[in-house]
């Protein structure tokens, strides 16, 4: 495969310490973790795109050095996540001695989809073989990591998102290790959209992949950046899906809420940003605040309990077209500051209908336009 067509992702994915962006007080940790060989088990938490997986295997790999083939084991845990796994798999590689090494690493990616069962089985693994055998797991829902492997047996590390800082100079190298030439706006314009979906920096580098391509293709700067600009942050789109909710146009909303979904969103920071719009708007009651901030305690934990995020979320939405309130945000983007700013037909729906549109609506992902031109990413 030619450079021009190769990810940069995979291109540039770090392989040491020093060319991971951003979290300094993790990687400082890690690597004198590394060196001393004083060792625990982890759980890496945080969004998706924030450096939990390539941290894990750096670490693996200076830990590890020339034994790291032999010593090392990847498993998804969010397909390989019955207890038949942990019994028969991974037991049967944490029983086995290390080769050329004072330790063996078994890497689970994605530990917060095992079932309970296998979960528990897994702890008892982890202490019967914890003189040999490391285990480092990743999960991005670390409440459904059960108390016995979260807090008892695992130093648990918690990943925020990319910091603009961090991200842009690694942008910046990419785009020079490349020898490519692009503007400095359409540099921060996708640093400003990966921002906007919780830091994730594999999200930014494949942005900046498009638009050098665009950019080399003759695509004017400001189509570009007004593109990268013109994707809406998880807040806007949040505070969008409460003003149809708040019309009772449960087809617009449903819409958002797929789309928000499709894009990587995930149901807790969706919560979030409902929870802080509440605080923020004038309008509501405090009864009325109230059950829907309540309303969203239930849906996190029934989500964490393995519900549905769209059913859960869609029964937070109806507490906005319950609430029958004059509901007002000072703020020029805010929908809510605007008469009519969304004038198209306001359906009401009955709650069976808000059902039917969950269950109805794909959620598959979408294209994003690009600019005036109908470019496409």
């Amino acid at each position: 495969m030619s450079d021009r067509i190769k990810s940069w992702v995979d291109k540039y994915r770090p392989m040491k310490f020093e060319d991971v962006a951003g979290h300094e007080e993790i990687v400082a940790s890690l690597s004198e973790m590394a060196k001393s060989g004083l060792v625990t088990h982890m759980l890496f938490s945080g969004d998706a795109g924030t450096g939990k997986t390539t941290l894990a295997e750096i670490f693996s790999r200076e830990l590890l050095g020339t034994g790291f083939r032999s010593n090392y084991e990847k498993i998804d845990s969010s397909t390989d996540r019955g207890i038949d796994v942990v019994r028969e798999d991974i037991k049967g590689i944490a029983s086995t001695e290390p080769i050329g090494s004072d330790y063996k690493i078994i890497f689970l990616d994605e530990v917060d989809g095992m079932t309970s069962a296998a979960q528990h089985s897994l702890r008892a693994t982890m202490e019967d073989f914890q003189e040999h055998c490391i285990f480092i797991m990743t999960c991005n829902y670390p409440n459904k990591v059960i108390d016995a492997v979260r807090k008892s047996r695992c130093a648990h590390i918690r990943f925020s998102p990319v910091d603009k800082k961090s991200m842009k100079k690694r942008l910046v190298y990419i785009v020079e290790e490349e020898k490519k030439v692009i503007h400095e706006d359409i540099v921060d314009a996708v640093v400003d959209y990966a921002q906007s979906v919780n830091g994730d920096m594999r999200a930014a580098i494949n942005k900046l992949q498009i638009s050098v391509l665009m950019s080399e293709a003759g695509v004017e700067k400001d189509v570009i950046v007004d593109g990268l600009v013109g994707l809406d942050s998880v807040s806007d789109r949040v505070e969008k899906m409460i003003y149809f909710a708040t019309k009772s146009n449960f087809t617009r909303a449903n819409k958002i809420m797929n789309e928000l979904f499709s894009r990587g969103g995930n149901i807790d920071e969706i919560l979030e940003q409902i929870c802080e719009f509440v605080y923020s708007a004038d309008g509501l009651d405090n009864r009325q605040s109230s059950d829907i901030l309540n309303a969203c305690a239930l849906a996190s934990n029934s989500c964490n309990m393995g519900g549905s995020p769209r059913v859960q979320l869609s029964n937070v939405l109806m507490k906005f077209a319950l609430s029958d309130s004059d509901i007002r945000k000072e703020s020029k983007s805010s929908p809510f500051s605007k008469k009519d700013v969304f004038s198209d037909d306001t359906k009401k729906l009955s709650k069976s209908d808000i059902m039917k549109d969950v269950e109805g609506e794909s959620s598959g992902a979408k294209k994003v336009k690009l600019g005036t031109k109908g470019l496409k990413l």
